[in-house]
């Protein structure tokens, strides 16, 4: 057998022991920090990339927690304490995870068997290894019903055979019938489910195919398209007021048309009472679903957004990675800011070719097909040459950054104006139904916001290199609410840290971490719903004579 140059490199057992970090936390059971321990059960927090021990998890954890686990996993999302917003530890097992993370998973368990029985091993069976060692670890693999033994080896043969940027054949496989396969990483101990599709297959997130064994080969994939306002149907009231989990595809926001994911509004009037007889609601033409019924969706984590992005740019599914594919493109995170200081910071991880990363800080109407800083509604500070982009418009500010730098990206927005503390409920927005889900379907008045733009006093961007303050990039910036955005030039990948732990923290600054925000725009969105319905009930609410018995 020969071994491949990436396997070869692996560290033993006891050099990995030295290079993991070893923490203690008042006291607490022992930690460490980006590399997973060398023995027993742990899970890496999404967040800080610190290992906790499964016992801390187990005791501390909301929700079911089901042993066996397996010493190396890729089924599952975790945020500690110190991370989560609700200072608990959040531990939830993915529910469906595809069949390249379970051979994945399967051949680091594997790898570590052979380690631990004095004999290592780098290539295994696919059906007397692989598939075996699934079937037998079926329950810590998912919570799925067993799906069948053909079925299984179906879907692992697909997945080796699919995946070769992930996996490799032995070179001299002479079974034919059941040929040897290895991991291609750098070290199998390092496998989390966060770093996972950066590690292997770079998969756009929401683009899983259920027949294919959720696994696809890298490369551009067509992307949902919505249709033409005019030929949107309207949402009936057939439609689940609540669909089971999130949509995997989203409509495609072009033309001056966003489209806003609408989940049911618990807190409005009558709400219930609509949800059990809808069909009162409406008449013979069966009319559209009222506004006021739904709100707009707030995701519970900050992550880069996988609908407020460049079609053709990748998203990982940890939602901190992006990759760039060609031209320019953009992405924005799921929350925003309107007034405050807040900061959040990002790793620059390849810079191949010609590469360039323009990143800073855009509203809602800034073109996702450009870099940011094309237009007014961006601030950008590009890695060739420092140059920083306002209205297309560059200037020189500080040196430029490349591959392990790390971007600091600061923003003070003073509350001047509190009128716009809250943010617009979009209940008076017509929904519209894509793929069995509700969007309000926004129209945007560009000349309109172009006209309205009006300067912030004091308000300021500023950035940092590794934690050196670069001054001011941008003062008196528009107002308005700003996203987190990155905007990638070919192949550039990053990834972003919302919080609210920083490598480089900036000092000498009064500042939040953007991950507050995931908090803050709940309350904020909700209060904004509680008002419309307050102020718009007399619209919405039916004669009593025809309400009947609610």
């Amino acid at each position: 057998m020969h071994a491949t140059p990436a396997v070869s490199q692996q560290m033993d057992l006891e050099e990995k022991t030295h290079a993991a970090v070893l923490l203690q936390h008042n006291g607490g059971s022992p930690r460490y920090l980006d590399v997973k321990p060398p023995d027993g059960v742990h899970y890496q927090c999404s967040s800080c990339t610190i290992w906790y021990p499964q016992r801390e998890v187990q005791n501390l954890s909301r929700g079911p927690f089901r042993p066996p686990s397996l010493a190396y996993s890729l089924n599952y999302d975790y945020t500690c304490s110190k991370c989560s917003p609700s200072e608990v530890h959040a531990f939830q097992e993915r529910e469906d995870p595809a069949f390249k993370e379970f051979c994945a998973t399967a051949l680091a368990n594997l790898m570590l068997a052979a380690e631990k029985r004095g004999a290592p091993q780098l290539y295994f069976s696919r059906d007397h290894s692989i598939v075996s060692y699934i079937e037998d670890h079926w329950d810590s693999f998912t919570g799925l019903p067993y799906r069948g033994k053909a079925v299984v080896q179906e879907q692992v043969t697909k997945a080796l055979v699919a995946n070769t940027h992930l996996f490799a054949p032995e070179n001299d496989n002479t079974n034919k019938e059941d040929p040897k396969f290895t991991l291609k990483v750098t070290d199998f101990r390092q496998l989390n489910p966060h770093d996972f599709a950066r590690l292997s297959a770079i998969v756009p997130m929401g683009n899983d195919d259920k027949d294919q064994g959720k696994f696809q080969r890298p490369g551009p994939k067509r992307k949902p398209t919505a249709p033409t306002p005019s030929s949107v149907p309207q949402a009936d009231f057939n439609l689940k007021a609540f669909p089971k989990g999130l949509p995997h595809e989203f409509p495609t926001n072009k033309e001056s048309y966003r489209y806003l994911l609408a989940e049911c509004d618990r807190n409005s009037p009558l709400s219930v009472s609509y949800l059990k007889d809808p069909a009162s609601w409406h008449g013979p033409q069966g009319r559209p679903i009222p506004g006021h019924m739904y709100r707009i969706f707030i995701p519970t984590r900050l992550r880069l957004s996988v609908q407020e992005r460049a079609p053709q740019l990748i998203v990982e599914r940890d939602g901190r990675t992006a990759i760039g594919d060609k031209g320019y493109s953009m992405v924005r995170a799921t929350h925003s800011v309107g007034f405050g200081r807040y900061y959040f910071e990002f790793r620059v991880l390849a810079l191949p070719g010609n590469a360039a990363v323009r990143a800073g800080w855009g509203t809602v109407y800034a073109v996702l097909q450009a870099p940011l800083g094309y237009d007014k509604f961006g601030y950008s500070y590009r890695s060739r040459k420092g140059t920083v982009f306002h209205d297309s418009k560059g200037k020189h500010y500080a040196e430029g950054y490349g591959v392990g730098d790390v971007i600091g990206c600061y923003i003070d927005l003073p509350p001047d104006t509190m009128t716009h503390a809250l943010p617009d409920t979009k209940k008076f927005e017509p929904l519209v139904k894509f793929k069995n889900h509700l969007y309000f379907e926004v129209k945007d008045d560009l000349p309109k916001e172009l006209q309205s733009l009006t300067p912030q006093r004091n308000s300021r961007i500023m950035f940092f290199k590794n934690g050196k303050s670069l001054g001011d990039a941008f003062t008196n910036i528009y107002a308005g609410q700003y996203f987190p955005c990155i905007s990638l030039y070919k192949n550039a990948t990053v990834k972003v840290n919302y919080g609210p732990r920083f490598d480089f923290p900036p000092t000498g600054l009064s500042f939040l971490p953007m991950s507050d925000r995931v908090h803050e725009s709940s309350v904020e969105q909700t209060m904004s719903d509680m008002l419309y319905s307050i102020t718009c009930t007399a619209d919405f609410i039916r004669p009593r004579e025809s309400l009947g018995s609610l």
